[in-house]
Order: structure tokens, then C-alpha cells, then sequence
């Protein structure tokens, strides 16, 4: 029986010892940033607003349209916020919430907590139910620029890319007082 740990005591070390020399490759120029490139980490997402701008499947975009959600004053519709322990947004109409895990360019949501207000229209280009979809099979994210890439699956199991935008608005207004008085 000793003889039996001591070979799978050696054979453990052979395979961290074969694994410990290898060096990360190094970030091609031009490549989307993610938890294991400088300037590129997760914590930086944290605190902005960000914005469904694209879907890109494998057979081309979706027709979602950021403009025509703005257009017809949905524009808060499809939006992201993480902070570092929950991920909380819009989807069309209802809000969400929950935890999310992040690691090593990793990404996945748990359970999201949704409000359940009925909707007098939905975008016809992406349903909300989609979107949850979506957001439920992340596996993981890049850092573009100022665009932030969630990397998905979609129906058939191929690869799609939500692409959001920061989005950079104004503060929510504070009521001003307009200086008259009450007796």
C-alpha cells in the first residue's frame, strides 16, 4: 500500500511539474482584452452602464437595432451593470438581478431574479426571453475598447457574441427646486 502512494505522490508532481513551465502566450496586438490582459480586468467593468449594441451569430448579425429601440423610447432596454458581486440590468421591460461568476476570462450568471410587469409591446428584433437565454449560456468575455463582448450560445448551440456599448449619459436628473415658496 505504501508503495501505491508513493507512485501516485510522483506521478501528481510529474503532472504540476509539466504544467508549471509553461508561460501564457502573449496577447496578440489588436486582441480584445479580457481578465488575463493588462488594463483588461474584470473590476473594470464595474460601475458603468452597459448597452446591448450588437448580436453577432455565426450567420451574420441579428436585425437588432440599438437605434430603433432608442427611437421608439426604449432605450434603456437590454442593459448590463456589474458591480463585484451581482450583475443587475434591464431586459425589455423587466428588470434583473443575481450573482455572476468571474475567472481566468470566464463568465457565468446564476439564477437572475426578474420583475414580472407585462409588456405593451416587445422589440420584434430580440424578445426578453432570448436575451435571459443568452445571458444563461455566457461562458465567457473580452474587453473590446469600450465595447464589452459576452461570448454565447445560441439555439442551435453555435457561438453569438452580445456586444455592449458604455454607454456614457447623463447623470439621473435631481429635481431643482423652483424657488417658490409655500405659506
Amino acid at each position: 500500500m505504501y508503495n501505491v502512494l508513493k507512485i501516485g505522490a510522483a506521478l501528481g508532481l510529474l503532472v504540476l511539474a509539466s504544467c508549471a513551465g509553461k508561460p501564457a502566450p502573449a496577447p496578440q496586438e489588436g486582441a480584445p482584452q479580457t481578465a488575463q490582459t493588462p488594463g483588461g480586468g474584470f473590476d473594470s467593468l464595474y460601475g458603468k452602464e452597459w448597452r446591448l449594441a450588437e448580436v453577432r451569430t455565426p450567420l451574420g448579425n441579428t436585425p437588432f437595432s440599438r437605434e430603433k429601440l432608442e427611437a421608439a423610447g426604449a432605450g434603456d432596454f437590454f442593459t448590463l451593470r456589474f458591480d463585484a458581486e451581482q450583475v443587475s440590468g434591464k431586459a425589455a421591460p423587466n428588470r434583473y438581478s443575481g450573482p455572476y461568476k468571474e475567472g481566468g476570462g470566464g463568465l457565468s450568471f446564476g439564477l437572475l431574479r426578474t420583475t414580472k410587469m407585462a409588456a405593451l409591446s416587445e422589440p420584434e428584433d430580440l424578445k426578453e426571453q432570448e436575451y435571459y437565454n443568452y445571458l444563461a449560456q455566457t461562458s465567457r468575455w473580452a474587453l473590446d475598447g469600450d465595447r464589452l463582448e459576452l461570448y454565447t450560445k445560441g439555439e442551435e448551440g453555435a457561438e453569438t457574441v452580445l456586444v455592449f456599448a458604455a454607454f456614457a449619459g447623463a447623470a439621473e436628473e435631481v429635481p431643482q427646486d423652483s424657488g417658490t415658496q409655500e405659506p
